[in-house]
Formats: C-alpha cells, sequence, structure tokens
C-alpha cells in the first residue's frame, strides 16, 4: 500500500507544470510570437501577461493600462473589427476593478473604442463612448486642457457623413469657447479656428471658409512649434484648393510654395488637395473600381504620370479617375530649381451612386 501511495502521490505533482508563468514572461513571449506573425497567439499572451499583472504586488494602474493597451494594439491588427469593442469593453472592466470610473487611466482605452465602433459601423455606441472620453479629460485636465480640446474636435471630425451640420458645430463651438481663452496665435486656438474653417467649406460655402482659413495661415506663419505646421499644412492645402476651384493658378500655386519649407519624413509625399472624380453623364451607370499607379514630383507638387493598373465596372471611371489624379497637388520638398525626384504611388478606388437627387450621395472611397 506504501509504495502504491508514493506512485499516486508522484502521478499527482508530476500532473503540476514546473513553474507558473509571470506577467513579464507572458507579455516576452507575446513578443516573440508578434515577430513569428502569430497575432492570435500573441494576442492571448498579451492578454494573458495584463490578468497576471493584476496579481501583482506592485500593481500599478498605469502600468496595467499599457498592458491592456498592448493587447489591444495586437487584437486591432488581426483584422477582427466587429469583435474589437467587446474586447475592448472587457479592457475598460478590468481597469475599473482597479480605479474609479472617473479615472485618468481610462482615456486611451475609451478612445480605442470609439474608434473601434466606429470601424464597426456603430456610429451612435462609438458618439457615446467619445463623450466620455470628452468628460473624462474635462475632469481630470480640465476643461481648457488640449486634450479636452483635442477629444471635442475628435468628435466632431467623426461625426463627420453621420449627423447634420448644426451637431456637428456644437462641438466646434465648445471648443471655441476653450481657445478663446488663449492667444489668438496658440496651437489650440489655431485647431479649432481650422476645424470651423474645414466645416464651413464643407457645407459648401467655399467663400466664406477662405478668409478663416487665411487668418489661421497668418497667425501661424513663423512659428517652429511642429504641432502648428501639422495644422498648417491642411490649411494652405485647402486655400490651395480653393483658388484651384476659382480656376486661379498663380494663387494655387502660390500656397502650395508656402508648403515647402514644412518638415516631411524623407522620401515620403505629403497630399494638400485631392479632387473627386467628375461622373460623366447618368451617374447611375458609372458605378467601378480601379487601381491606378503615378508619379509625384517633389519639385512642384505636381502629378506627372498616371497609368490604371487594374479597372471593373465603367471604363469612364477609370478615365474620370485618371483624369482627377491629374490635378492632385503634393507638397513640394525639392530646393526652389531643383529638379526633384520623381514619387511612385499606388491607390485603388471605388465609386457608387447611391442618390440620384444629390451629388453627396456619390461615394469615393480611397483604399490606400
Amino acid at each position: 500500500m506504501r509504495v502504491a501511495s508514493l506512485v499516486v502521490c508522484f502521478l499527482l505533482l508530476s500532473a503540476l507544470p514546473v513553474s507558473a508563468m509571470t506577467w513579464q514572461e507572458a507579455n516576452k513571449a507575446s513578443v516573440a510570437k508578434m515577430k513569428d506573425g502569430n497575432l492570435q497567439e500573441a494576442f492571448d499572451l498579451a492578454w494573458q501577461a495584463a490578468e497576471l499583472y493584476e496579481q501583482s504586488p506592485t500593481y500599478k494602474p498605469a502600468s496595467h493600462e499599457r498592458l491592456l493597451l498592448n493587447a489591444i494594439d495586437i487584437f486591432l491588427q488581426t483584422g477582427n473589427t466587429k469583435a474589437a469593442p467587446s474586447t475592448i469593453r472587457k479592457a475598460i472592466i478590468a481597469l475599473k476593478r482597479h480605479v474609479g470610473p472617473e479615472d485618468g487611466t481610462l482615456i486611451a482605452v475609451h478612445e480605442q473604442l470609439a474608434q473601434a465602433l466606429i470601424n464597426a459601423g456603430d456610429f451612435e455606441a462609438s458618439r457615446d463612448a467619445q463623450d466620455q472620453v470628452i468628460s473624462l479629460y474635462a475632469k481630470n485636465f480640465g476643461t481648457d486642457s488640449v486634450g479636452h480640446v483635442n477629444a471635442l474636435l475628435t468628435q466632431a471630425r467623426q461625426l463627420k457623413g453621420t449627423v447634420d451640420v448644426v451637431e456637428i458645430r456644437k462641438y466646434l463651438d465648445r471648443a471655441s469657447q476653450v481657445a478663446e481663452a488663449v492667444p489668438a496665435n496658440h496651437i489650440i486656438r489655431l485647431m479649432v479656428d481650422y476645424e470651423q474653417a474645414l466645416l464651413t467649406m464643407e457645407s459648401g460655402r467655399k467663400d466664406s471658409a477662405e478668409p478663416m482659413f487665411i487668418s489661421v495661415a497668418e497667425r501661424g506663419a513663423g512659428q517652429d512649434d511642429p504641432a502648428v505646421k501639422a495644422v498648417l499644412r491642411p490649411t494652405y492645402g485647402m486655400l490651395a484648393y480653393i483658388a484651384f476651384k476659382r480656376g486661379d493658378s498663380a494663387t494655387e500655386d502660390k500656397w502650395v510654395e508656402a508648403t515647402r519649407i514644412l518638415p516631411v519624413p524623407s522620401g515620403e509625399v505629403k497630399p494638400l488637395f485631392r479632387e473627386v472624380p467628375d461622373m460623366p453623364g447618368d451617374r447611375m451607370s458609372v458605378s467601378g473600381e480601379a487601381t491606378v499607379e503615378f508619379l509625384v514630383s517633389t519639385a512642384d507638387g505636381r502629378v506627372k504620370e498616371t497609368k490604371v493598373l487594374k479597372k471593373s465596372g465603367n471604363p469612364q471611371f477609370a478615365t474620370a479617375t485618371e483624369k482627377a489624379i491629374l490635378t492632385w497637388r503634393y507638397q513640394p520638398t525639392a530646393a526652389v530649381g531643383d529638379p526633384g525626384t520623381l514619387v511612385k504611388q499606388v491607390q485603388s478606388f471605388q465609386y457608387q451612386y447611391e442618390n440620384e437627387e444629390a451629388e453627396i450621395g456619390s461615394r469615393f472611397k480611397r483604399r490606400h
């Protein structure tokens, strides 16, 4: 009997793992799986690391947040768009086991949730999630913080195409109220005023938007702040586009030229404006897809050549797309007088007519 007992005891002990995995080991194993391209296994291990960390005697909410955000980032790379919101909600629940519902560590996860809901097509839920982000920034950093203003602007941008202009303007006006308290050339003020000008232009009032953009350009000119320069590029681009639509090539070139001094990563080209193809004749019969290769000159930001690599549907769509691409402008990066280089770009486009009563019903998508 004694021998039998020893055998049973040995079998039980041998069934146990030699050592339990720590959160650090799970995190390290996740990185290894990522390098191998095993995204699902990498996510499972990253999530396990976050769960194990909750038992750590040195637990800190900020570290837990980083582990959860890492797991979310991996999950998003799997491309499972529909399941992403539920996964992120689980991360929020995990954090709330340790912090209050208004803690600042919840902000980044709620931001991820808002974006994931948009990707999943649930715009109403996304709006609620972004409203929570706005509230968290206000309570943790104040209504006059850059984060709070950015959250309001993000909400306004994300609502475009889902609600009317009046509702979008409400968020922009709240941001403008904060911006009024800072100097006219402050980055917050420039960001808000740019978005107000953009919404005005998108509402079909180019003439009203132009002086608004010019004001932003004049107040931001000469500043070394990278954030200001990031606002100036699209501002110059919109001014160039307005001039293009007016047929004023000299003014178009003037605003394009103003972007030359703005920083651009080596080898990249930054778009300033891209005209949507003008569908000829009966729009209901021009649906189609096209993949186009084109060359952008770094000397003047113009498109020099186009080539249709693949097309389907009505051939007029591919023709109209090529014609539109030739009007696009990019930021010139070569020195003045330098012939520059030609940078190859390849993009896919899709057009489907959805509403015969209004041009806005035409859906034009660029897939990079």
